[in-house]
């Protein structure tokens, strides 16, 4: 199977910065996770691919899709233009003109740089109040994240196989197209996640300028990372009750220059 010329991807393994805040440890222990399915999607009317199909920049699109739906969500929608990606793309080694330069990017290099220096969005430097990881298998929290933040960094080990599926899913056992990894690393924006409870229930991530769904089983066998964005942007603070930002935003000084 051929991969296709038009989807690339570009991310490398993740760093696991243990400096990094845990989602987990900023929310109530008794606080109650979204019951019903959780969606930011409808606010959006288009994304762009933003060159993710001629370079392995998905980090970058990760930012600019992030960037531009808590904008809608905010009233202040912004875009990323192309030579904005090639832009932020160079901050992570690339070099226009030289392909054995377009090796991708590590999420939490690109969050990290997000949160300090700001990427370029709109003409204007674009920066973060903070972010969290979440642990993969903590899908609950994966959703809690989605409806507290509106958006949910991600990072996946692609499948040959996703390439000729419409929905993506992991079969029970696992053939040669189904190993986690055998396409590439890849970075996507969540964006929909219906109730975990039922493995068949689907997820929607933001990819290559369109919606992708996949199952939470798709998840749960090839996601290893996700990060909770707090931008400033963020109209909707405090839609779940238990999570405490201000602590979470005081900790992130261990990253900040």
């Amino acid at each position: 199977m051929s991969i296709l010329p038009s989807r690339r991807l570009g991310r490398r393994p993740p760093a696991a910065d243990p400096r990094v805040p845990r989602l987990e440890a900023y929310v109530a222990a008794d606080e109650a996770m979204p019951t019903g399915t959780v969606s930011w999607a409808q606010e959006v009317a288009s994304w762009p691919m933003c060159l993710n199909d001629r370079l392995g920049c998905c980090t970058i699109a990760g930012v600019a899709h992030a960037a531009q739906a808590v904008g809608v969500i905010g009233g202040c929608e912004r875009i990323m233009t192309d030579a904005e990606v090639v832009s932020n793309y160079q901050r992570f080694g690339y070099v226009p003109g030289d392909a054995s330069t377009d090796q991708g990017a590590v999420e939490e290099d690109v969050l990290n740089v997000w949160l300090n220096d700001g990427l370029t969005i709109g003409a204007a430097v674009d920066r973060i109040d903070a972010y969290a990881t979440i642990r993969p298998t903590a899908t609950g929290l994966a959703r809690y994240a989605l409806k507290a933040f509106g958006i949910v960094y991600v990072g996946v080990n692609m499948p040959l196989a996703a390439q000729s599926q419409q929905v993506w899913d992991a079969p029970a056992v696992l053939g040669a197209d189904d190993q986690p990894g055998s396409w590439g690393g890849h970075c996507m924006l969540l964006i929909t996640a219906e109730p975990d409870h039922d493995p068949d229930n689907l997820v929607t991530f933001v990819t290559w300028g369109m919606l992708q769904q996949a199952t939470w089983r798709w998840w749960r066998t090839y996601c290893d990372e996700a990060h909770a964005v707090d931008h400033p942007d963020w109209s909707r603070p405090g839609g779940l009750l238990g999570l405490n930002r201000t602590a979470l935003r005081r900790d992130m000084a261990a990253l900040q220059n």
